[in-house]
């Protein structure tokens, strides 16, 4: 008995070991296409999902780059449009497929959007491309249309990196900065039967272009010395109207503003301006810098003559970081 269990494991070890050498191991099953073409799946970072700004269930496109990994051959280069095909999450390619080169060579893959922008092959060298910042955010949809999407260049293995159904993962990430400003109108404006509904000509400034690079360590340059500020349009994503046992009116807006581009300090001021009825009040920041993939809440009060930051004043977080769900609490971060 003991010998004909011994040849039996024997021959267990024999056929596992076989398994292992012909490449049917399940452990390192290869989820290659047998088609060979690039497919992808992809998700934007967020860890929670709130608020206006491009999230995984909104993103529509994106252009996609695709090269060998170590650069070893110059002709094979793709860029594509990527489009979502349904809600449920499935990507395709706009016109003729990607293929991958084989199915052991490396990739790298990076992915940009903004807007309705067309990318080529240069853009996702370190020469980049310069881009004007959309200055009219004052919709959802326009907010949406500002907010850059970027995956850096990340290697992918055909052998080990592509889920069950072959696919790449494309995970984008929040290149611009986002500003959140809750406004409060004292009991001056309830008085004067003033709401949020009368705030009018609501801007943030930022600046007028930048030069998008996925492949440096930032995303932005200068390029040619030109810049300037411009107001941005913001987006009133909530409100909260003042009551009798209430006498505070709140507003909360949001915009998408270029990361501090100042050479000679890193750092810039932001202005705030606003008009409630017929009278316009602005605020303008120290000098603050403001960093790629981040949020900045605001928080600031305003009376019958002029607009002071609350107690809360300036918070900052990663964009992608989990925040506070209630869009009228904004600050609290």
């Amino acid at each position: 008995m003991k010998k004909s269990l011994l040849i039996a494991a024997t021959a267990s070890l024999m056929l596992s070991a076989c398994n292992k050498d012909d490449g049917t191991d399940t452990a390192a099953t290869s989820h290659f296409p047998e088609d060979g073409i690039i497919r992808v799946t992809t998700s934007v970072n967020e860890a929670v999902l709130t608020r206006a700004s491009l999230t995984t269930e909104t993103v529509s496109h994106f252009w996609l780059n695709v090269t060998t990994g170590n650069g070893s051959d110059p002709t094979y280069n793709y860029v594509r449009e990527i489009e979502r095909q349904s809600a449920d999450g499935e990507w395709k390619t706009k016109g003729d497929p990607m293929l991958w080169k084989d199915d052991k060579t490396t990739i790298q893959v990076t992915a940009l959007q903004y807007g309705s922008a067309v990318f080529s092959a240069n853009h996702f060298t370190s020469q980049g491309r310069i881009l004007p910042h959309i200055d009219d955010q004052s919709t959802q949809d326009k907010l949406n249309n500002a907010d850059l999407l970027i995956m850096k260049p990340t290697t992918v293995d055909p052998q080990t990196d592509l889920d069950g159904n072959g696919a790449i993962k494309v995970t984008l990430t929040h290149g611009l900065a986002k500003i959140d400003v809750t406004l409060t109108l004292n009991t001056q404006f309830f008085k004067d039967h003033l709401f949020p509904a009368d705030i009018s000509d609501f801007t943030v400034t930022s600046y007028n272009k930048f030069c998008v690079s996925p492949t440096k360590q930032t995303a932005f340059e200068y390029n040619d010395g030109n810049l300037s500020t411009i107001p941005v349009k913001a987006f009133q994503s909530a409100h909260t109207d003042a009551t009798a046992e209430s006498s505070r009116s709140t507003a909360t807006y949001e915009c998408i503003v270029v990361p501090t581009l100042d050479k000679s300090s890193d750092k810039t001021t932001l202005t705030v301006r606003f008009a409630i009825g017929d009278k316009y009040y602005s605020w303008t920041s120290a000098e603050t810098a403001l960093a790629s993939g981040h949020r900045y809440a605001i928080a600031l009060e305003v009376g019958d003559d002029a607009v002071t930051l609350a107690p809360d004043g300036i918070t900052a977080t990663p964009w992608n970081a989990e925040q506070e769900s209630n869009p009228a609490n904004l600050n609290t971060y």
